[in-house]
């Protein structure tokens, strides 16, 4: 968003990289997906240059500017999973660097309204401690980079059922994709 960055901490099946490729389709240029380096020094975020990773079957919520988005993207598969092949411009490529400006927590719910609420910013560091797993370096390293790297964020917690909404949330909150409004139809 910008030329910051905005992550979701969460666990698996939260919705990470549904959320993710609906950013793509809207315009939003992807990081990373499901795993983020933060340098210790900077606290900023590094891209992996690393495609989503989705679940079959994609969820019914899903609008016609997504699905066609992930037709046209479909690449290798498995049976439980497949990649989406985001094209240049969809993804930042591998090493390049940025700010974190934002933390939100994601909580699907069906037939929530979609709401960004502000979360103590405790709260989002929390979140991104529980995810860390880096053991290379001291605890309070650590600690120091995640706090900085939090410090100065805007924090939320996301609730929704759609897509599409979040983004709209999204958005209100951290501004528009590069080059104006989000797409619709998401």
């Amino acid at each position: 968003f910008g030329a910051r960055l905005v992550v979701f901490p969460a666990l698996a099946k939260a919705g990470k990289s549904t959320l993710t490729v609906q950013l793509a389709a809207a315009g939003y240029p992807v990081f990373s997906d499901d795993v983020l380096p933060i340098h210790l020094r900077t606290g900023q975020g590094e891209a992996m240059g690393m495609v989503p990773r989705l679940r079959p079957p994609l969820p019914p919520s899903l609008g016609p500017t997504t699905r066609r988005f992930v037709a046209e993207r479909a690449g290798p598969r498995r049976t439980n999973r497949f990649y989406v092949l985001l094209r240049e411009g969809e993804c930042v490529p591998y090493g390049v660097r940025a700010p974190i400006g934002g933390v939100v927590l994601l909580e699907r719910a069906a037939g929530a309204r979609a709401t960004l609420t502000p979360i103590d910013p405790a709260d989002a560091l929390e979140a991104l401690l529980l995810q860390n797993f880096t053991t290379d370096r001291p605890a309070a390293a650590i600690l120091d980079a995640l706090a900085g790297a939090v410090e100065g964020s805007a924090c939320y917690r996301l609730r929704y059922a759609r897509g599409a909404a979040a983004i709209e949330r999204l958005g209100e909150a951290f501004g528009p994709p590069p080059g104006g409004a989000a797409r619709s139809g998401l």
